[in-house]
């Protein structure tokens, strides 16, 4: 028992002190060390790192034991339970301990699996989550590396940005300087525009209270006169037959010579200017001068006009009549080659000058703005004098200064002011002017009727005529013969007419070897039909003004004012053809076109005011048809019919002619009634020749092309869009009817006709709202020119002057109404400024030159300028530079018919890719802006 008690005691010893004996390499921290995630085994293996931890050599809990089973722990300790001594059966407390501490280890252990396997889970998320956040650290580097270059970008363009505010600043001030600047001018101009305004009213009406004093004192010295006259007769009757009862008691029949030459006498010397047909065969010519001037006849148009000095006849007659004529005195003023020259084109002007014109102008005169004359010559002493204060305001012809009344003016030029003149000059001038006229008849054919005889006598009055002009004595040898000459010219003749010349002579011009007035009335009535037919609204047809006013001032043939026609309708023609007329169209601002529309409705009302200038109040015996209280009355008629339907235009016009038919019946004029023959058609044919062709276009025609192309077509569409919106009419239709009509009807000897917005709007203004109005005035013209024809001159000619200009002062009062709408789709009130100036410069300038080409430019000039100053010149460039490439693609979309579509006419069923129908409001506003930056 003492050997077992002493083993039990070693036993105790020894699990004693292999408890309190620490495990090697034990930390007691490493079990809160989380494991990597690569997830290694729990339980050691030979894989495990656990391997490594353990020692070189083990160390066990027991005692080594040997081979000999009998130890007294077998004894002791009891397999089944460790617990519980099997010699005493009590529990060992140090067995329960180990085992109690072994069940906390396990409880331990699985409590850190657990924890274990939750931190791996986490690190395996954070792993995940910062695998995330590398790539989106990458994207947010790559974002903030472009936000960095687009934030620096926005600065770089801010940098611009402002300087460009700063500039814009800068010409918004200049802008706004240039406004104050120009309204301040406008303001001084309107004041000075109503101040001349107010002068010339009250000018006006002292100058006519002055004339109508003047009038009733010459009225009453009229009476002295008449009276003294009868008085004077009586007289003369008695002396007459007192001389002859002493002629009859006196015996003696010697008559001296040198006793001077009584009137008789006189009249004797001055038979030389009649034109008495019952001596001239009896009258021996040299015939060699006679040979000479037939060889002039003869040649015609073969030599042009400026060398037509170089014939021998013409070239005697300017040195021997012409050039001593032409020589005013010792101090004349005048270059007599300039005035020859001036004279031989027909571009020298002389009129009768208006009443205290000359002492106006001698007002006005100063040294710095002396008078503008081409024709005048540089005095020697004025050159070289040191006195430069003094202006001469004398005769500018033939420098008398000694206080001669200067009751006439001339002009060689339009751009020249006006030279007075005194009475002698004038008759010099218009005897030189008169000599030119017959030869340039004799040059264009209209005088082969007559023989050479009586062409070289008219020569020789004419000679005659300068020489008794160029002697001063023209006037006296005129009241001296009582001769009443006859004057080739129509109204410039100096000579004293008759009472039956002057009720012979046109008052509106003449018709005579200019036009044929059957073809006339025949194709103007066919091209009214057919205008109102196609183009659906009262489209007139009315004569190429320029050209008219041409050919009759300057006394042209049939066969060139034919010629003017046909190369203005061969031009037209091709504009429309070809479509450039809608190019034109397009890139004109509408400022310009509404410039040139209150342009010509000026003109008309200036024309207007010319036709009546004259007319007076009171009324007599012979302008009873024709005075003011019939313009105060058609006026206050057209007034009140303004709203109306009733037609006031062709009632005038009715009331016009039947006082046209009174005064030919009723009164004793000279011009022959019409005739009701009937059968009239157009029956000429007329070619003109190359040289004709020449003259005519360039004189007339050219000066009428810029009117056609603007006037008759592009402002016609323009008010045709104000006036009937829902009819669209194109350009290129409109000038392919221009261009139609006359070289159809030229070749007949019709007058060259075109549209025109005047004309349109006169048939506007009264009533015209269809095509209906101007197809009834075609019948109307064509069945005058069937009835009547030719024979319509004389009682057109009687239409009286009032009534007529009431009717075109209301047609340029609507024409220029028209103006009122260039501002209605705009709401810039720098663009309304800008619009209204622009037109206001077009109008201006048409009225100024009395051309619409000049306008159209002046027009497109201001429209550039201004529109530089407002976008700048580098703005202006490019949108020119674009406009220009635009042409092409412009020009491409212009496929639509010639001919004006309607979706209730004829051709409705053609495709509609044809030009396109915007309504005209929408067309406007939208293409306002364009147009003005493509100016």
């Amino acid at each position: 028992m003492d050997e077992q008690s002493k083993e039990i005691s070693k036993l105790y010893s020894s699990l004693q002190a292999v408890i309190d004996k620490p495990l090697p390499n034990n930390n007691n921290e490493a079990k809160f060390i989380p494991l990597p995630p690569s997830s290694l085994p729990l339980s050691p293996s030979s894989s495990s790192p656990m391997s490594q931890l353990k020692p070189a050599t083990t160390t066990s809990l027991s005692t080594p034991r040997d081979s000999n089973l009998d130890c007294p722990c077998q004894k002791i300790i009891n397999k089944q339970n460790l617990r519980e001594c099997v010699l005493c059966h009590s529990p060992i407390p140090v067995i329960e301990e180990l085992l109690s501490e072994q069940k906390n280890h396990e409880n331990e252990i699985a409590l850190l699996g657990e924890q274990l396997k939750e931190e791996q889970n986490k690190i395996g998320e954070q792993m995940e989550s910062i695998k995330k956040l590398n790539k989106r650290l990458e994207q947010v580097t790559l974002e903030l590396d472009d936000k960095t270059a687009k934030f620096q970008a926005l600065q770089s363009d801010m940098e611009l940005l402002n300087d460009k505010y700063v500039d814009e600043i800068e010409r918004v001030a200049e802008i706004q300087h240039s406004k104050d600047m120009v309204e301040s001018e406008l303001e001084d101009l309107s004041r000075r525009l109503f101040e001349e305004a107010n002068g010339m009213v009250a000018n006006e009406k002292r100058e006519k209270h002055k004339l109508e004093t003047a009038h009733k004192h010459l009225e009453n010295q009229l009476e002295e006169t008449r009276e003294r006259l009868i008085a004077e007769q009586m007289q003369l009757k008695e002396l007459r037959k007192r001389m002859e009862e002493m002629a009859e008691n006196n015996d003696n029949n010697f008559t001296d010579d040198t006793i001077p030459k009584t009137p008789d006498h006189i009249k004797d010397v001055t038979d030389l200017l009649t034109e008495k047909m019952t001596t001239r065969s009896e009258i021996e010519i040299d015939s060699l001068v006679l040979e000479e001037f037939k060889d002039f006849v003869e040649s015609g148009t073969s030599v042009p006009l400026k060398k037509i000095h170089s014939i021998p006849f013409i070239k005697n007659c300017q040195d021997e009549d012409v050039e001593a004529c032409l020589r005013f005195g010792p101090n004349s003023r005048l270059s007599a080659r300039k005035i020859n020259e001036a004279i031989v084109l027909n571009t020298c002007f002389i009129e009768e000058a208006p009443q205290g014109f000359a002492e106006e102008q001698a007002r006005r005169l100063t040294s710095e703005n002396p008078l503008k004359i081409s024709a005048a010559k540089s005095m020697m002493w004025e050159r070289f004098s040191n006195n430069q204060s003094t202006v001469f305001s004398g005769c500018q012809a033939c420098g008398r200064n000694d206080g001669t009344a200067l009751p006439y003016r001339f002009r060689i030029s339009y751009f020249d002011d006006w030279a007075c003149i005194d009475r002698f000059c004038r008759d010099r001038l218009v005897a030189v002017c008169e000599f030119y006229v017959l030869i340039r008849n004799i040059r264009q054919g209209l005088y082969s009727n007559r023989t050479i005889q009586d062409l070289y006598h008219e020569a020789m009055r004419l000679r005659l005529q300068m020489f008794y002009a160029r002697m001063g004595a023209l006037p006296w040898t005129l009241q001296v013969s009582r001769n009443e000459p006859k004057v080739l010219t129509s109204e410039s003749s100096p000579l004293p007419k008759s009472e039956k010349i002057i009720d012979d002579t046109p008052r509106r011009g003449t018709v005579a070897n200019q036009i044929n007035l059957t073809s006339t009335l025949w194709f103007t009535g066919i091209w009214n039909i057919l205008s109102g037919l196609l183009f659906q609204v009262p489209v007139c047809v009315q004569p190429m003004k320029a050209i008219a006013a041409i050919v009759l001032t300057k006394d042209m043939s049939i066969e060139e004012n034919m010629a003017a026609g046909l190369g203005v309708a061969t031009f037209i023609f091709f504009l429309g053809f070809t479509r450039t007329i809608h190019l034109v169209s397009t890139f004109t601002p509408t400022a310009v076109i509404k410039g040139l529309q209150l342009g010509t409705a000026v003109q008309l009302i200036i024309k207007a005011h010319n036709l009546v200038s004259k007319l007076q109040w009171k009324i007599t015996s012979s302008n009873w048809a024709d005075n003011n209280t019939w313009i105060l009355l058609s006026f206050v008629f057209v007034v009140l019919c303004y709203h109306t339907r009733v037609p006031s235009a062709l009632i005038l016009f009715l009331i016009g002619l039947l006082f046209a038919l009174i005064l030919m019946f009723a009164t004793h004029h000279t011009v022959s009634p019409p005739s009701v023959t009937g059968g009239h058609y157009p029956n000429t044919i007329i070619v003109p020749s190359s040289e004709q062709f020449k003259i005519g276009f360039l004189n007339a025609g050219l000066g009428q092309l810029p009117l056609t192309a603007l006037n008759s077509v592009i402002a016609l569409c323009a008010l045709i869009d104000d006036l009937f919106p829902e009819k669209h009419v194109t350009t290129s239709s409109v000038a392919v009817s221009v261009g139609l009509m006359n070289l159809i009807g030229c070749w007949f000897g019709a007058m060259p006709v075109c549209h025109g917005s005047g004309g349109l709007a006169g048939q506007y203004r009264f009533g015209a709202r269809s095509e209906l109005s101007v197809i009834i005035l075609g019948l109307c013209k064509l069945i005058l020119g069937i009835l009547f024809g030719s024979s319509l001159v004389g009682l057109l000619q009687l239409f009286p002057n009032s009534i007529l200009a009431v009717m075109m002062f209301i047609s340029g009062v609507e024409l220029g109404c028209a103006a009122k709408s260039i501002n209605d789709h705009e709401t810039d009130d720098i663009r309304k400024r800008e619009n209204f100036t622009i037109m206001l410069f077009t109008a201006g300038a048409l009225i100024a030159y009395s051309n619409d080409g000049i306008g159209f430019l002046t027009g497109l000039v201001s429209a550039v300028l201004l529109s530089i100053q407002r976008l700048g010149l580098r703005d202006c460039l490019r949108c020119f530079v674009d406009n220009i490439r635009s042409i092409p693609q412009k020009w491409k979309d212009q496929n639509g018919p010639s001919l004006p579509q309607h979706k209730n006419g004829a051709t409705a069923s053609l495709p509609e890719a044809q030009e396109e129908r915007v309504p005209v409001i929408t067309k406007q506003a939208l293409g306002y802006g364009l147009q003005q930056v493509q100016t």
